[in-house]
């Protein structure tokens, strides 16, 4: 079972592509471990997980070793909200791009970091 088009599957595959490139890389990434987690426990979430989960890597480029994490949500969307305690980091950058004159209203943002990256 692959799980949903947008669900964790889709998460690690495109995690697993990313490092895959950057271990080919001069220095090259050498990869720890890179696990997609239920934020509650840490165990390993299925393809059919719904909810938030944590999606943690740690990596060594020579001699220094990476290590960060990013929280997703799988799933229905979360209700539209004006509260601005709850936007998300897409909602801010989208805010923060457009009031520098950047980008148009309603033109899209590409998330930026490692699991952004288009190949």
């Amino acid at each position: 079972a692959a799980g949903p088009p947008h669900g964790p599957s889709v998460a690690r595959a495109a995690a697993r592509a990313v490092l895959e490139d950057a271990a080919r890389l001069d220095p090259p990434l050498v990869l720890d471990y890179l696990a997609l987690v239920d934020p509650s426990d840490f165990t390993e979430i299925p393809d059919a997980y719904e909810g938030e989960a944590i999606l943690a890597v740690a990596a060594k480029v020579g001699t220094t070793r990476l290590i960060d994490n990013i929280r997703l949500t799988f799933g229905a969307p979360r209700p539209e909200t004006t509260d601005h305690r709850s936007a998300t980091a897409t909602d801010a950058s989208t805010t923060e791009a457009t009031s520098s004159g950047a980008t148009s209203p309603g033109a899209p943002t590409t998330p930026q970091g490692p699991l952004g990256a288009t190949r």
